[in-house]
């Protein structure tokens, strides 16, 4: 496998795959959020947006969901819950204020996403490769909170903390999960660890993936991309879990070019580009070229 790596200035880097992926376990996963408000001048510095749910589907090396994960998180920087969030997401205030912390739900699903178990019983297991004093967290400078910006860290070097195998990649539909996690991990003054290293150099931009795979000239939301796909839905967007697996649903497919022969056409029909000045069509952002042949292989 030939994998690309886009280091700039993240802590580990977004993933590109430009080959299909070794045969790894692959976790897709979708965050909810709130706005924090004005009332935290100093948080809202850090992020405009505090995670309120996980949520993530496990496939096996054959592609086949083999596991999910849901947890609501409760909110530290809410004066007051948004009625369009909870429209938007479904998610009652109730939900929340029964949520764990951050730093609790972020250590189960680390676990989770290593083990395919999430739970009390198995939190030791993040104990064994705790690097919080180590070389690896010292690099990561967050002076006048600065986002670990500067922390460079080698794929390799990341690797080979504990022993880790290569055994997961994570998948998100944009990186704006990745990068929303990242700032909060900060903001609510979690450690650095050899796990959420290795997560965050293990991370896959899925949107750029397909948007590179189908030849678009511009971003698609994830609810495009699954309509011009032809890809059934599942559950509700703005559900964590939901939008999770409707990511995987859509990974797979991308996998089966005789799939992707079979809607081609359908594509065509979507997103034919409009003839008529000043009209722009979804199909104004493909290179039919390019998608053509990338689905007829």
């Amino acid at each position: 496998m030939a994998v690309r790596i886009h280091t700039g200035c993240m802590v580990g880097a977004v993933i590109r795959i430009q080959e299909k992926e070794r045969a790894v376990r692959k976790i897709f996963v979708d965050f909810e959020m709130h706005p924090i408000r004005e009332a935290f001048p100093a948080q809202q510095r850090i992020t405009k947006n505090e995670i309120i749910e996980f949520g993530a589907v496990m496939l096996d090396e054959a592609d086949r969901e083999i596991g999910s994960y849901q947890s609501y998180v409760r909110p530290e920087y809410m004066t007051s819950y948004e009625p369009f969030i909870r429209r938007l997401t479904g998610i009652r205030e109730e939900d929340l204020a029964a949520g764990r912390t951050f730093a609790e739900v972020l250590g189960e699903f680390l676990i989770w996403c290593r083990t395919g178990v999430a739970g009390e019983a198995d939190r030791a297991v993040a104990d064994t490769c705790d690097i919080a004093d180590s070389e690896e967290a010292d690099t990561c400078g967050m002076a006048d909170g600065a986002i670990a910006d500067t922390c460079g860290m080698a794929d390799s070097a990341i690797s080979d903390t504990c022993g880790m195998a290569d055994d997961y990649l994570i998948y998100s539909w944009s990186d704006t999960d990745l990068r929303v996690l990242r700032k909060n991990v900060l903001l609510k003054g979690v450690e650095m660890s050899a796990e959420l290293a290795y997560m965050f150099a293990h991370w896959v931009d899925f949107q750029a993936s397909f948007d590179e795979t189908m030849g678009l000239q511009r971003k698609l939301t994830l609810d495009m991309a699954i309509e011009v796909s032809g890809v059934d839905r599942t559950g509700r967007a703005h559900n964590g879990l939901d939008d999770a697996r409707n990511t995987s649903l859509l990974y797979v497919f991308t996998q089966d070019p005789a799939e992707g022969r079979r809607v081609i056409e359908r594509i065509r029909v979507l997103l034919t580009p409009h003839t008529d000045e000043g009209v722009c069509t979804l199909g104004d952002l493909i290179d039919f070229s390019q998608l053509a042949g990338c689905l007829a292989g």
